[in-house]
């Protein structure tokens, strides 16, 4: 009995030890419609996304994730514009050949004035008439 014992309060304390991982939920998207705010989905683009004038606007308590999945997101406004200090917005490519893009036809392509903003292996394009591809206001923002 007490080799019993001891036995479960080593496996026991093993399986405290481990740390485990929890993964976000995923979800296919391919249009602007589908798109999650709740900072823990990931959204995976599925297509090409043209939002015609949509703006993807986080306030406080927005959050995105978007893994453009070698597709383009794209819009004649600010595509992704962070303005809340609570917020962030996180886009990355995981396709093998990383030519997702974000791409505005007529105005700065992503805006942050608030909030935090990573971006990892993908193109950003502004419109042509001289408008930026990242217009920074404020926040903190971190591209790789």
């Amino acid at each position: 009995m007490k080799k019993f014992i001891s036995l479960f309060v080593i496996v026991t304390m093993i399986v405290a030890c481990m740390t485990f991982t929890v993964s976000a939920a995923e979800v296919s998207v391919s249009s602007f419609a589908e798109i999650v705010t709740d900072g823990e989905t990931v959204n995976k683009l599925a297509a090409n996304i043209d939002a015609a004038d949509a703006v993807l606007q986080l306030n406080d308590g927005n959050s995105v994730i978007i893994d453009l999945n070698g597709f383009t997101w794209k819009s004649a406004n600010v595509v992704l514009d962070v303005i809340g200090g609570n917020c962030f917005a996180k886009v990355y490519d995981s396709s093998e050949a990383k030519t997702g893009a974000i791409i505005s036809t007529a105005n700065d392509a992503i805006s942050i004035s608030n909030g935090e903003l990573t971006l990892e292996n993908i193109t950003v394009n502004g419109g042509d008439d001289g408008m930026d591809a990242v217009f920074v206001n404020g926040g903190k923002v971190t591209i790789t």
